[in-house]
């Protein structure tokens, strides 16, 4: 953050001053200088203005004496008593709601100090699409990326607040979980290009269709500059619909695999003869459609680099990683960065945290997909699996927990999601939790009705890489899948065993500690082993015991 004055804290935060010295005092600390922003004592530094945010369960009031004694040289507070107790030793903004006011002196920060902005937000994809963009970028363009996990209602307006106006693009990642989330963030960040990744299942708990979940994501276009360009998944339905809603009312641009439908509003990058290298690797060309109406529709200039442009090869496994690149090179032409930089840039782009992390635990390879997990990147995660199984002749064993916030769908959804289990190329299945029972009675389904149309998995089947890594969403509740006359319930028996087709075995467990006990001693020199769950299964548990018992023998 650039440093601002406390008579500018005040302002955009519409505050009342408390400050008990004469009037001598009170105006020279107008102008005191505040070197950033917090809203944590424990991490505070001298100089910065304390934010003591109020929640459901913490109160930032009760922290307010040390972050004083820490070094900060102004408070923010919604408590009056608050207010009166400090104001004999240090200015303190006294506001209606401390949340509220750092979300604006964020939105007066942004307008006033920093560049350009791109904001991220979609069902999955949002953290690798930020971090492939910034890669993309940074080879020509000082960057500031959102960090951690700083994407909701307090993590946006931080990361604002940490950008410095030296820096040239800020990417900021949004999440939400409700409507309206979005609207709120958008129009506090006030974004150059908004990218919505896809529209998949998460948030189906609490919004009830994808429709809504469409419309929750399109929100981030509320704050959308009004120069500003949209850019979207072409591959995706519902991104088309939106597309097709805000024809002629905003910039659009797009991205795809393979091809790109004729008619959108707008040009597309679109990456062609896309390959799987032996490592896992993807590669691909990239080639500029350009909008029927240039002259209404066009957002990308022409570029006749592309003709030399090389074989893009990405340093990561995943043909899902495809699309996340392409929002990476899109981002840089529209920002009239060159492509065969940016395109370099992309080397650079690694994984963040529990993201399809490959691991090597003493001859046995792990992919360490525990940060969260959807259907979406569920079929990404084992598909990427197989390949890797298949090309280095390995064992390919997915153990998998459920998928949380699915509301009234979880049981459709985790069904299909073992009909597609059924057409990958595992030789075993672990599954624990209250919906392992639907994800099995899926596999032997499918399995038995010799289903390959549901699956682009590696494996049984065409080997060659599908159109996309994460499929184009579709609204199940207008299909006829029924979960009737299932052998399992919703309480899975622990142990129970199906065997479905030899040698691949489903194994059924109640918990995930019961799993991790039975998996343990069956594990073999060279398997490698897929392990994804929604965070709330804390899947990497299962990952911490392997890794432990390899170490050991």
């Amino acid at each position: 953050m650039d440093p601002i004055r406390l008579k500018e804290l005040i302002r955009a935060t519409s505050g009342q001053l408390f400050f008990s010295a004469d009037s001598a005092m009170r105006k020279e600390a107008m102008n005191y200088v505040l070197l950033g922003t917090s809203t944590d004592s424990r991490t505070i530094k001298r100089g910065e203005a304390f934010f003591a945010l109020k929640g459901e369960n913490f109160d930032g009031h009760a922290f307010v004496e040390r972050a004083v004694r820490a070094g900060a040289v102004a408070l923010v507070v919604s408590d009056l008593k608050c207010a009166e107790l400090w104001q004999a030793e240090l200015p303190t903004i006294l506001v209606e709601d401390t949340l509220t006011a750092l979300q604006k002196l964020a939105a007066y920060y942004r307008q006033n100090y920093l560049h350009t902005l791109v904001a991220i937000t979609g069902s999955v994809g949002k953290t690798s699409t930020r971090e492939m963009i910034a890669a993309a970028l940074r080879p020509t363009l000082a960057v500031s990326c959102t960090g951690e996990n700083l994407n909701n209602e307090i993590g946006v307006p931080q990361t604002v607040l940490k950008v410095r106006s030296a820096c040239d693009v800020a990417v900021v990642e949004m999440g939400m979980d409700h409507a309206g989330d979005l609207t709120k963030l958008s129009r506090l960040a006030q974004p150059d290009i908004a990218v919505i990744t896809n529209i998949g299942y998460c948030h189906i708990e609490q919004l009830g269709s994808q429709m809504a979940i469409m419309r929750a994501k399109a929100e981030i276009i509320n704050g959308l500059k009004a120069d500003g360009v949209l850019l979207l998944n072409a591959d995706d339905p519902f991104l088309r619909q939106l597309a097709a809603e805000q024809k002629g009312k905003i910039k659009q641009a797009f991205v795809a695999l393979n091809t790109c439908p004729p008619d959108l509003p707008g040009d597309c990058l679109v990456a062609t003869d896309v390959k799987i290298e032996v490592d896992g690797c993807a590669s691909f060309i990239i080639k500029l459609q350009q909008a029927p109406d240039l002259e209404k529709y066009g957002t990308m200039e022409a570029f006749v680099e592309s003709n030399r442009l090389p074989r893009i090869k990405l340093p990561v496994p995943g043909e899902h990683h495809v699309i996340n690149a392409l929002f990476g090179l899109a981002t840089a032409h529209l920002l009239h960065q060159p492509l065969t930089l940016a395109a370099g840039g992309l080397r650079d782009f690694s994984v963040i945290g529990n993201r399809q992390r490959i691991m090597n635990a003493d001859g046995v390879v792990l992919i360490n997909d525990t940060y969260n997990a959807a259907p979406e990147s569920i079929r990404a995660g084992v598909k990427t699996l197989c390949f890797l199984a298949h090309s280095e002749k390995r064992r390919a064993i997915a153990v998998l927990g459920g998928i949380a916030e699915l509301g009234n769908m979880a049981d459709r959804l985790h069904y299909e999601l073992g009909r597609y289990l059924a057409t990958a190329d595992l030789a075993e299945i672990w599954l624990c939790g209250p919906y392992a029972a639907a994800v099995a009675q899926g596999i032997t389904d499918g399995d038995q009705a010799g289903d390959q149309a549901d699956s682009q998995a590696c494996g049984k089947g065409d080997r060659s890489p599908g159109a996309s890594g994460t499929e184009p969403a579709v609204d199940l509740a207008s299909e006829s899948v029924a979960l009737t006359a299932t052998n399992y319930t919703s309480e899975s028996r622990a142990g129970a065993e199906a065997t479905i087709k030899p040698p691949v075995k489903v194994h059924v467990f109640a918990d995930r500690d019961s799993l991790t006990a039975e998996l343990l001693p069956t594990i073999q020199d060279r398997d490698i082993i897929l392990i994804k769950g929604s965070h709330s299964f804390a899947m990497e548990k299962v990952c911490d015991a392997i890794i432990s018992k390899r170490l050991a023998e």
